[in-house]
């Protein structure tokens, strides 16, 4: 962490040119005016990740997503036994505590930061139709103020992924409750075309479905680490599951 808030010090320095000298990296104001005109990650990578968000209205929004490459990772958070299907998918249900601050890792997936939950298995008051509403009947955030973390092993180095992360607008505003997404292990390019790299689950209405889909590509260690921190008074994204694909050509 310490490593990626010092390259993210720098990066802003370095805006002090483009800003004629003038940029403030203490200043809000000036952070804020460059996450919104894309300065901070104009030249990045190549192959970098890419982040962007879809409605999720039922689950014929889900079918293609479903239909990629293998399945590595399919998780939600719910306190039932066994899987739960969702549109011909498998998800592992889990609520262990111990993961979600990040003290032991959970086979090849580790959640960080996530202390709190919401929902006590009953049906959610979401906008969501078919099967997938159940993923939306408990999530996790957190009340720490430090981003929400998840890390994804065993996958094949330099191969190429896409996670999807299952949440929805909770605030009628569409700009409520926006994330700053970041990677260490993965350089994140853009999000919506040329917008920064920051999502709004409530984009799509209140109690709306919205799917945060990244593609990317796994570090040498056959790993993918993607955080989401809140901007707007400390609140957090709603996790309620993801699901990881290998990517078809």
């Amino acid at each position: 962490m310490k490593r990626l808030w010092m390259d993210f010090v720098i990066c802003l320095l370095s805006l002090s040119v483009s800003y004629g000298g003038s940029f403030n990296y203490t200043d809000p104001a000036d952070v804020s005016s460059a996450i919104r005109s894309n300065v901070l990650y104009a030249a990045v990578a190549a192959g970098a990740s890419t982040v962007h968000e879809l409605p999720w209205q039922d689950d014929s929004d889900l079918a293609p997503l479903f239909s990629g490459g293998k399945t590595t990772h399919a998780v939600c958070i719910s306190r039932g036994k066994g899987s739960l299907r969702v549109a011909g998918l498998a998800f592992e249900r889990t609520l262990d505590r111990n993961m979600w601050f990040g003290k032991r890792n959970h086979g090849n997936y580790q959640l960080r930061n996530l202390d709190q939950i919401f929902g006590s298995g009953q049906p959610a008051a979401t906008q969501v139709q078919g099967s997938g509403a159940s993923l939306l009947e408990q999530f996790l955030y957190t009340s720490l103020g430090n981003p929400a973390r998840l890390k994804l092993g065993g996958l094949e180095p330099g191969k190429p992924y896409r996670l999807v992360v299952f949440t929805q607008g909770w605030e009628s505003s569409p700009y409520a409750r926006p994330q700053l997404v970041s990677s260490p292990t993965s350089p994140i390019a853009e999000v919506n075309g040329s917008k920064m790299n920051v999502v709004a689950p409530a984009r799509f209405g209140k109690h709306a479905g919205c799917l945060v889909v990244v593609d990317y590509t796994a570090d040498h260690r056959g790993e993918f680490e993607i955080c989401f921190d809140p901007l707007d008074d400390m609140m957090s994204i709603h996790l309620a599951a993801f699901v990881n694909f290998e990517e078809t050509e």
